[in-house]
């Protein structure tokens, strides 16, 4: 896809000032240029991964969208790419079934197997080229794995259930997603080929999954809550699942969270839908809010954050149509400089806690 069908609006803003004087960050937007696209996961170099249509794709802001080309000649989604371009994700076969893969440049896609049975799916890749997901079992059953291309494809558990499943990969080798009790329940957990998988518990009912885990354990995720809500959570090995509210006192997922600590997801707003949001500094604000007024976009999800601040998520184009999103700060912070925004103490800080 060139450069020139990137909609594209480089608008320079000012930073604003919220009600209680803290400098609010702003962001310019740009869609990859494809309507009916997602985007699912953003590296610190601002490639994007996602789905256009039924083909995954690979974007960034010079190149714009760029078929990965399906394995088995039915299409597939990629869910996540790394710092070195490794993509992860998922493909049809010609007989109906999806597989796991990873790609790169230069060795294109690769099939990841399975555990015994016929499907498999990749959501997460590590700079290392390590990818977990979620694979079918022999019989019954679907388990959470870990990959890497000298062990092959391997059963990570679960919590005493049946059933399990791998959404994200730190470069520690952790994984985090979601589990089967021995009673039944779902809840999230953290695994790591030292300590096995270990039960992350829930903001007070009997369900809760992770999606996202940084480089220094943090994670992010959905709970519910006694209340009957869904709620975003972050927590790690000191600090005990926290709730990070709503945009309105309803319901929210975290998605993604960078080095920083800052958490990226939605929430949904009662009678206009699902808005997406970032927290940091102990506050979630809605991302429509921090873009130039009359733009057209509506933000739906905010999927994953990059360690400069870039945001990936899917949308509503000025057109009316579903669109993959990349939100960059203005003025752009060079390097890991996202700090003097104010874009990063709260991860910090509230690591230290305690």
């Amino acid at each position: 896809m060139k450069a020139s069908l990137v909609c594209s609006l480089l608008v320079c803003v000012l930073l604003a000032t919220g009600p209680s004087g803290a400098v609010l960050p702003q962001y310019r937007i740009m869609g990859v240029g494809v309507a009916n696209s997602i985007a699912l996961s953003i590296n610190d170099a601002g490639q994007v991964v996602g789905a256009m249509g039924s083909q995954a794709f690979l974007w960034d802001s010079t190149n714009g969208a760029r078929d990965l080309g399906p394995l088995g000649g039915y299409g597939g989604e990629a869910w996540s790419v790394n710092n070195s371009g490794q993509v992860a994700g998922r493909f049809y076969t010609a007989e109906g079934i999806y597989r796991a893969f990873v790609w790169d440049g230069t060795q294109g896609m690769q099939d990841l197997g399975t555990l015994g049975g016929l499907c498999s799916w990749s959501y997460g890749i590590n700079d290392y080229g390590q990818a977990t997901g979620v694979s079918e079992l022999l019989g019954s059953g679907i388990r959470a794995f870990v990959w890497d291309g000298l062990n092959g494809m391997q059963d990570i558990g679960t919590l005493g259930g049946r059933d399990s499943e791998g959404f994200a990969i730190n470069n520690s080798g952790q994984i985090v997603g979601r589990a089967d009790t021995a009673t039944g329940e779902s809840h999230a957990f953290i695994w790591s080929s030292a300590t096995g998988t270990r039960d992350l518990g829930t903001l007070g009912q009997p369900s809760s999954t992770a999606y996202g885990i940084n480089n220094l354990g943090q994670v992010a995720g959905a709970s519910y809550t006694p209340s009957g809500w869904i709620r975003a959570f972050l927590c790690d090995d000191i600090n005990p699942m926290q709730d990070l509210g709503a945009l309105e006192d309803e319901w929210s997922e975290a998605a993604g969270i960078n080095d920083y600590g800052q958490v990226v997801g939605w929430s949904r707003i009662a009678g206009v839908g699902d808005h997406a949001f970032i927290w940091q500094d102990g506050i979630m604000r809605d991302l429509n809010q921090l873009i130039p007024g009359g733009s057209g976009w509506t933000l739906h999800n905010a999927v994953d954050i990059n360690n400069h601040g870039r945001i990936a998520g899917i949308a509503t184009n000025p057109m009316g149509q579903l669109e993959g999103f990349v939100l960059t700060l203005v003025p752009e912070p060079s390097g890991l400089l996202a700090l003097a925004c104010g874009l990063g103490g709260v991860g910090m800080m509230w690591r230290r806690r305690g």
